[in-house]
Order: C-alpha cells, then sequence, then structure tokens
C-alpha cells in the first residue's frame, strides 16, 4: 500500500538506490515539501502564515487573501518536476500536504491532485492506489455532472483507466477508455491530447503505425506548449518505427531547434541518433551519431534524470551498432545499464544485456492514412546540422 511519508522520509526512499547523487533542486524541492505540509498539520484558521512563506519562495508578492492559491499552485508545478527527476515518493507526499490544504468545494483542483496522485501511484507499480485515486476523480465529476468540470474529471479518470489497461495488457479495453475521451463534448484539449498519445501508443503497439501517425499528428495539434514538443518527439519516433527515418530525423531535430527541457531534450538527441542511423549513409550519419552522442553526455553530466538518461544512452549504443561501430556501442550500452542497475530499471537492464547486436532493418509502412502528416513534417524547420545531412540524400 502506498502511503504519503514525510517529506524527508519520503526523500530517502526515492534516493535509496543512489543516496549520492542528488542536486540543488532537491534542496528546493524538500523546503517547499516540508512547509506545505507544516501548512497541512495546523488547524484551517491557523494556516496562513504558513501559507504565505511557501508562497514567497515562488518570488512573487501576495496578500493573505492569495497566499493558499499561489502556495497550492507552486507546489502542484514542485510535485511535477519531482515527478519528472523520478522522486516520486516526495512528489505523492507533497500533493497529499495540498489536497489537506484546498477546500472541501474545490471539485476541480481536488480532482486533478488525485489524477496526478494516480500517475505517480502507476509509476511506482501501485496500480490498485492508482485505480483508487481515479475513482475519486470520478467520484467527485458526479459531483458536478453537465458541467464542464464534469468533463474534464471524468477524462482524467477515464485516461487513468485507460492506461492501466493498457499495463494489463487488455488493448480493447484501454482504446474503448480512450475513445470514450475524445467522443464526449467539452473534454480540454489536455485530455484530449493525453488519449490522442495514448491511441497512438496502442496502434503502435498493434504494428499499425500509419494509425499512429494520425492519433501523433491529433496529439500534436492538441498540445500547448512544452507537450507539444513532447507531442513532436512521439510522432517523429512513430515515424522512425514505420520505416521512415529520414521523416523522423527531421522531426527530432525540429524539436532541437526550439531548445527544449532536458527530458524533451534527450529522447531528441536520441531519437535523431537512431534515425541518422538508419536513414543516412554512413559517411553522413556517423558525424552526426557523434554530435549527438557529445551533446547528450554533457546534458547527463548536468541533470538527475536517471530514466532519461538510460533511454537515452540505450537509444545512442542501438545507433552505434547500427553504423557498425561495436566498441562504441558496447561502451555506451554498459553505461545504460550501470544507470538501469543503480536506480534499479529492471527491464531496461534485462532488454539492454540481451540485445546485443545491431537492429535490423525495420519494415516500411506505407503512411496512406497520414499522407498528410508527412507532408507536415518535410515542412518542418530543423538544425542546420541535420538539414544539410538530409540534403544531400
Amino acid at each position: 500500500m502506498l502511503i504519503a511519508l514525510h517529506p524527508l522520509a519520503a526523500f530517502r526512499a526515492d534516493t535509496a538506490a543512489a543516496p549520492d547523487n542528488t542536486t540543488e533542486a532537491d534542496a528546493e524541492w524538500l523546503t517547499i515539501a516540508t512547509l506545505i505540509a507544516r501548512a497541512a498539520d495546523l488547524p484551517r484558521a491557523e494556516r496562513e502564515n504558513a501559507l504565505r512563506t511557501v508562497a514567497a519562495l515562488g518570488n512573487v508578492s501576495v496578500d493573505m487573501t492569495e497566499a493558499a492559491d499561489v502556495a497550492v499552485a507552486l507546489a502542484v508545478r514542485t510535485a511535477i518536476a519531482m515527478e519528472d527527476a523520478a522522486r516520486f515518493h516526495l512528489a505523492f507526499a507533497t500533493l497529499a500536504s495540498v489536497l489537506q490544504v484546498l477546500p472541501e468545494n474545490d471539485v476541480v483542483g481536488r480532482g486533478r491532485v488525485l489524477a496526478q496522485q494516480g500517475r505517480i501511484a502507476r509509476q511506482l507499480g501501485e496500480h490498485a492506489e492508482a485505480k483508487e485515486r481515479y475513482d475519486a476523480v470520478e467520484a467527485l465529476a458526479d459531483r458536478v455532472t453537465g458541467t464542464a468540470a464534469a468533463a474534464e474529471l471524468s477524462a482524467r479518470a477515464w485516461v487513468g483507466y485507460g492506461i492501466l489497461a493498457h499495463i494489463r495488457g487488455n488493448l480493447p479495453e484501454a482504446r474503448n477508455w480512450f475513445r470514450r475521451v475524445l467522443s464526449t463534448d467539452g473534454v480540454p484539449r489536455e485530455q484530449q491530447q493525453v488519449a490522442h498519445t495514448q491511441l497512438m501508443i496502442a496502434a503502435a503497439a498493434s504494428k499499425d503505425f500509419d494509425g499512429a501517425a494520425v492519433h501523433a499528428w491529433a496529439a500534436y495539434e492538441s498540445a500547448d506548449g512544452d507537450q507539444k514538443l513532447g507531442a513532436m518527439s512521439n510522432l517523429a519516433q512513430v515515424l522512425l518505427d514505420a520505416g521512415h527515418p529520414k521523416l523522423a530525423l527531421r522531426g527530432f531535430g525540429s524539436i532541437l531547434v526550439q531548445k527544449p527541457i532536458p527530458r524533451r531534450e534527450f529522447a531528441a538527441l536520441s531519437g535523431a541518433a537512431v534515425a541518422a542511423a538508419r536513414g543516412l549513409p554512413e559517411g553522413r550519419a556517423r558525424p552526426l551519431v557523434e554530435l549527438f552522442a557529445t551533446r547528450l553526455q554533457a546534458l547527463i553530466a548536468t541533470t538527475q534524470l536517471p530514466w532519461s538518461h538510460a533511454v537515452a544512452l540505450a537509444d545512442v549504443s542501438d545507433a552505434y551498432a547500427a553504423l557498425g561501430a561495436v566498441l562504441a556501442a558496447t561502451q555506451v550500452r554498459d553505461q545504460a545499464i550501470a544507470v538501469a542497475d543503480r536506480y534499479g530499471f529492471h527491464e531496461l537492464s534485462y532488454r539492454l544485456r540481451e540485445s546485443q547486436a545491431a537492429p535490423g532493418l525495420t519494415r516500411v509502412t506505407p503512411l496512406r492514412k497520414a499522407a498528410r502528416v508527412a507532408e507536415e513534417v518535410e515542412s518542418f524547420t530543423t538544425t542546420d546540422e541535420v538539414a544539410e545531412a538530409l540534403a544531400g540524400v
């Protein structure tokens, strides 16, 4: 059973595998988590000063009437950053404190936090706990039936149910939940984007890469801000898996042009390395792979995103293997295995140890339903290095 630990205990649980691998961000996150927990422990009538202290950490000046809203928004934002850095127990604990601070009648706020807790529980492998959170979100939606809030909260719960069904291997049930999201009026773009993304994953798992590309493009069009770069990364990966590496390379390169946050940059760099290795002649591919690998190593040295590190290193190892650079492939693979072992990414560690050969040629899937998608990606601006490499092919 997953319980919300005291922030310090939660932090220790998150860093147990690598207690020396912490960053300055951890100190900031612990401070926010501890202060919001302190505020949650106080009687509601005595929380104002504690919440104002939390709000002040966001470097904004607030009065008493705004303190609670600013403190909650900062804590939720911080929990997302914790989650991105695999500080799952700390993020879960922070959100538990937020739930205590939020008014009971804030249906939307409570539903969003519960859904986020469900997502964290799912990533920790606590699927029963995740479902309990999604059930609670759906129950909140039932309290406000017929409103925009109901559509949003229902969609959040259904997306959660669909992902849990996918984890169980029940793809038909998963697709039904995601289609239900898309067929419901008033669902916000964010939930539409997630539903299309999950339908993309389901289609790709069934080797329907043409259909996956259609959903990936719909997710891209539904996304805003940083999520748009994540959606483009997904689309580029689908194009790569469908046997269109040059299109995929342009897609990944279009992300790098926009100076993404580290998590997005890892996926774009490693994806671009594999796409270059598969889609370009060896003489054009090798300089690109070396360039992306160098940038990736520099990024690893300045970030604390172990899952992103391990996956990106695994991809770069595959890129080197596809070029026939056996020594480089082995060195990067060993680095990926070391990260995976250290943080308990057992499935990835097993795959890396079992896969010693270069990836085989990918079967080319004709993009019939996704023909317009291919045309759109062809028009994307990419990095100078990628554009130059593609121009000669």
